[in-house]
């Protein structure tokens, strides 16, 4: 077919929505989005397009700590479905469906579909392509955060920036900045704290896309419509159903050492249903004060060690006979979050007690080095969901 734009708009504008609105839509269909840039005052449109780092960060201009964080396995999607109307048969609903290759997915990852609906795109291949982009985007879930100093005040939300940073293993690892926040200090002195999301270019890849004339309808039942869909929707819909969820308060790990110390979280469920159950908990460390190690009379920070686990019991044994979700780090930084996930079986009306586990040296003396360090403090959030029909 002739050379044609990536994203041409046709379709009808809906006055009687507002303005923002209709502004999202023009931008979900031409793969940009829109961002009031504070240099200039004004409103501005960000290209979601392949491009290179405008500017580099790494210790000389990071003036905090850096915080990483990702999307838990049940809210990537694997599969999306776009609806769109098809200029072929005279603007009759037609659907473009992408299927992530099973080799990409992460082991016991539930299958989830993004669904997404656009009145501006006719062109099945710009449908498509529309749909691939939100689709590998989402599975590109790394978000760093970091402050900065005044330099980086040209920044704009949509530019390509990257991190050199040893202990994460970055060299120029690239991000594009979703936010940026200025910070202004009663001293006058002024910060940004920018988050960005991980870059790949691979997401903008258009190959294997092709244009097919439709001379027919698809068939395909629109999602309201379709009595099959909604009547698999009913005998599912306890999937992903929440059953419990609650956040500790400020817990003092008094034990360190090199043994895992458990401790109840003093929280409980009874199950409502047989089948899979997913359980996370996000661990959140932090101290009392610095461990540091005397090297040549001077004391230095001195990175500790963080074990975490989730442990889920029923009758006081552990379910499985096994401990679920185990995440270690060695000499890390000294303050960051845990993340743990786990899918485990359960019965209908079995009890099942929050059980949390930790190793840590902060406080000890790690490796016999000297290391000083007075307690560690965490703060667990947890959530479970039902994720198989009874």
């Amino acid at each position: 077919m002739p050379q044609q734009s990536s994203f041409v708009i046709n379709g009808i504008i809906d006055t009687s929505k507002n303005v923002l609105s209709n502004i999202d839509a023009l931008c979900q269909a031409s793969g940009c989005w829109i961002s009031y840039d504070v240099s200039v005052g004004q409103w501005a449109v960000i290209i979601n397009n392949t491009g290179s780092s405008v500017f580099s960060f790494d210790n000389s201009n990071i003036i905090d700590n850096i915080t990483i964080s990702g999307t838990g396995i049940d809210q990537l999607y694997n599969s999306v479905t776009v609806q769109y109307p098809l200029q072929d048969l005279a603007g009759d609903i037609d659907y473009a469906n992408l299927t992530l290759d099973p080799s990409l997915r992460f082991p016991n990852e539930n299958d989830n579909n993004l669904s997404l609906q656009t009145n501006l795109v006719n062109n099945p291949v710009q449908a498509q392509f529309m749909g691939q982009i939100a689709l590998k985007q989402n599975r590109v879930d790394k978000v760093i955060t970091i402050t900065t100093d005044f330099s980086a005040i040209g920044l704009k939300a949509g530019d390509i920036i990257d991190v050199t940073e040893d202990m994460y293993g970055y060299t120029n690892k690239l991000f594009r900045v979703i936010t940026i926040d200025e910070n202004d200090g009663n001293d006058g002195s002024i910060t940004l704290t920018i988050t960005a999301l991980e870059y790949d270019a691979t997401v903008y890849d258009a190959s294997g896309l092709t244009y097919t004339n439709a001379t027919s309808a698809s068939g395909i039942v629109p999602y309201n419509s379709n009595s099959a869909i909604q009547a698999q929707n009913a005998a599912a819909a306890r999937s992903l159903l929440t059953i419990n969820s609650f956040q500790t308060g400020i817990i003092n790990a008094t034990h360190p050492g090199n043994s895992f110390y458990e401790i109840s979280l003093g929280h409980s469920v009874t199950l409502p249903y047989t089948g899979q159950y997913h359980t996370n908990y996000s661990v959140n460390w932090g101290g009392t004060g610095h461990p540091t190690i005397n090297i040549g009379g001077t004391n230095y920070p001195w990175g500790v060690q963080k074990n975490s686990t989730i442990v889920l019991k029923t009758n006081g044994s552990i379910i499985n006979n096994t401990s679920l979700a185990t995440t270690g780090d060695v000499n890390v930084q000294l303050y960051e979050d845990h993340f743990l996930d786990s899918f485990w079986t359960g019965t209908q009306g079995q009890v099942v007690d929050f059980y949390f586990q930790y190793q840590t040296d902060w406080g000890g003396d790690y490796g016999g080095n000297g290391g000083t360090g007075t307690n560690a403090l965490f703060l667990i959030t947890s959530e479970t969901k039902f994720n198989g029909t009874s």
